[in-house]
């Protein structure tokens, strides 16, 4: 008979003798009798979205076929929760290990879900199983019961060890409290804009401004707007609401937290509040509360801190500092990188950071350059303004070749009626910033050292100098013929002069791209494209850098090359046009495992040596005690004689004055 002719032979049965209110004991052709359930180990805690169990000894005496029949339903779930047992929430399964079972080798052999009132499921209220034992007699079965929890709250499983005799029959229940999946910090992300925007879109549309954000320090400037989008980092469990964020501001300003669809506010923002919203994403406002200096925002959930963020409260701008990025630049205006061109030293080459009173960053301050010689860097009164970070970069335009100081001012003109004593002029430089020519004259080679250790890393510097002998500025220049050679291969790295099809690509934070003759959009050369002999200069020295691996073997590296044979210097070609240049280094044998060796040897030594010395020292001592003892014995010696020549001599007087006393008492007494 299968299983499944049995599960509706017995339930048949069943529905019948409940019908004329009969059955109270197994019909004499099912094949279990004294049925038990016990709950084994059970989860008492679970996660919304994860599986949870609990294992159940099944116990009862097969009779008749040997086939039990247990079931399981639910008799309590969250209020919001859609699990029922005719819907295959509940699913029997054999324990791995099934050796834990007794007269019972197969365990669990169908579990049926059907909603026809019949097969597995009497009266819609369990989940049934059948378990078969091997023989006639007492057998226990081990079942795993599971089910996913679909809302937090806590869940009542009813175990019914022979559901199909009466819904009174002996049963046990499995409670078991779930939460939902919790947020993590490690997952949860933040984008950071200065505006308020309304949908998700419009935030990843929008620049990042993460460590940029600022505003005057008067109550009520809206800073910035975190957008936090709490997330578990599960694809296969992931979170379907957020916690409720509580925000906590340190240092200057005031938060706001409301859903993305909200609009921030302040006349919300507090020091400390707890949203309502438990939506995936929501957004954090903060605002100015009339102090400068720099505030922190940090938003949580429960006791799980998830991030934070910062921005910067100004005063009015007080002071400024300039900082030069380029102190060499070319007898031309600002190049800005793209997708073909790198940019050349003109552009930025210096800033002025703008700060208030307590040294925090002021955007939006407008600062104006002048030049001391506008026939070698033009410049007069010419404008910056400052950026986020209150960084004023100026791009400047060498004339000539020569030097030029150039100072910096708060002041528009020279008679700029806005600069009163209440508003006084700031003023920050000067600094000297030279013009060189970009026509190159002069190429050296040089190691930065004369001997390597095998292996070891070696940087080999280019140096290019005008026909005055100075640094070239920023740019590429072709100072080879072609690649220098080697007289031995290096384990890793390129020799300068090495050409190179494509071009060093970055995005707009300076992150690298896929290299490309033309970068991609979004992308801008940092590093040119390099034709044989060339090399790229990209700061103030004249020089480029490059670093290889040397040999693994020791012996003699020489680097050779030739100067580029139309080498100009302004001038003309330059004399040492298609000279000879070299560098040589030497890779020495690594001994450094018998070098140590002969320093443990010296250290050995001097430890042998200090030893004999304190054995000697020791020796010394002992000899001094021992003569010292000896004197003191003799001391002794000579003292032990001098008491007993005085006893002796007390004694002869003590008879003596005895002898005298007797002679006076017999005078006496005659």
């Amino acid at each position: 008979m299968s299983t499944k002719t049995t599960f509706k032979r017995i339930a048949l049965v069943a529905v019948a003798a409940l019908g004329f209110g009969l059955l109270s004991v197994v019909p004499s052709n099912a094949g279990q009798d004294l049925s038990s359930a016990t709950i084994v180990t059970q989860d008492s805690t679970c996660t919304v979205g994860t599986p949870t169990s609990a294992t159940v000894a099944m116990s009862y005496v097969a009779i008749g076929d040997k086939i039990a029949i247990h079931g399981a339903a639910f008799y309590g779930v969250p209020a919001t929760s859609s699990l029922n047992t005719p819907e295959e929430s509940l699913v029997w399964s054999n324990v791995t290990d099934t050796a834990t079972n007794t007269n019972s080798v197969k365990g669990l052999i169908y579990q049926n879900y059907t909603t026809d009132n019949v097969e597995g499921n009497w009266a819609k209220y369990t989940v049934g199983a059948q378990t078969e034992a091997t023989a006639v007699g007492r057998a226990t079965a081990n079942l795993k019961l599971t089910f996913t929890p679909d809302k937090a709250g806590t869940y009542l499983v009813r175990i019914f060890a022979a559901p199909h005799i009466t819904q009174l029959a002996q049963y046990v229940d499995w409670t078991v409290t779930c939460t939902a999946p919790a947020p993590l910090a490690t997952k949860t992300t933040a984008y950071a804009t200065d505006t308020d925007t309304t949908t998700a879109g419009a935030f990843a549309a929008a620049t990042d401004l993460t460590g940029y954000l600022s505003a005057p320090k008067a109550a009520g400037n809206l800073a910035g707007v975190f957008y936090v989008v709490q997330s578990n980092g599960s694809t296969t469990n992931p979170l379907t609401v957020g916690g409720k964020l509580t925000v906590v501001v340190t240092g200057s300003g005031l938060a706001h937290v409301v859903d993305l669809s909200g609009a921030c506010s302040a006349t919300s923002a507090v020091r400390a509040m707890t949203g309502t919203s438990t939506a995936l994403g929501q957004k954090v406002c903060l605002y100015s509360d009339g102090t400068a200096g720099t505030g922190t925002v940090t938003w949580s959930t429960g006791s799980t801190t998830l991030g934070s963020g910062s921005a910067s409260f100004y005063g009015a701008p007080a002071k400024y500092t300039v900082t030069t990025t380029y102190s060499v630049i070319s007898t031309d205006a600002a190049v800005d990188p793209s997708t073909t061109t790198v940019s050349n030293s003109n552009r930025r080459s210096v800033y002025v950071t703008v700060t208030d009173a307590n040294g925090v960053p002021v955007p939006n301050a407008d600062v104006y350059m002048n030049s001391s010689d506008t026939t070698v860097i033009s410049g007069s009164y010419q404008k910056a303004t400052s950026i986020s970070t209150g960084a004023a970069r100026f791009n400047l335009t060498g004339v000539a070749e020569g030097t030029a100081n150039l100072s910096f001012t708060n002041k528009r003109y020279a008679n700029d009626p806005l600069i009163t004593t209440s508003n006084p002029e700031i003023t920050a430089g000067p600094v000297a910033i030279r013009v060189g020519s970009t026509k190159a004259d002069k190429v050296t080679v040089a190691f930065d050292k004369a001997e390597y250790a095998p292996g070891e890393v070696a940087v080999v510097t280019v140096t290019v100098t005008d026909k005055n002998g100075l640094a070239v500025p920023r740019g590429k220049y072709q100072v080879f013929n072609s690649a220098l050679s080697s007289t031995r291969a290096f384990a890793l790295g390129t020799l300068a002069g090495t050409a190179s099809a494509t071009a060093t690509c970055i995005d707009a934070y300076g992150v690298p791209g896929a290299a490309a003759a033309t970068c991609a959009t979004g992308y801008t050369q940092s590093v040119p494209v390099l034709e044989a002999g060339s090399v790229w200069i990209s700061g103030n020295t004249g020089t480029a850098t490059f670093t290889m691996n040397m040999p693994l073997a020791p012996g003699e590296v020489k680097l050779s090359g030739t100067t580029y044979t139309y080498l100009p210097n302004g001038l003309g070609t330059s004399a040492n046009a298609g000279a000879a240049v070299s560098a040589v280094a030497t890779v020495v044998a690594d001994n450094s495992v018998a070098q140590a060796a002969a320093d443990a040897a010296a250290e050995a030594t001097d430890a042998a040596n200090a030893a004999t010395d304190a054995a000697n020292a020791a020796a010394e001592a002992a000899d001094a005690a021992t003569a010292a003892a000896q004197d003191a014995a003799d001391a002794v010696a000579a003292l032990s004689t001098q008491v007993t020549e005085m006893v002796s001599a007390l004694k002869k007087q003590i008879t003596a004055l005895t002898n005298l006393v007797i002679k006076i008492q017999k005078k006496v007494k005659a």
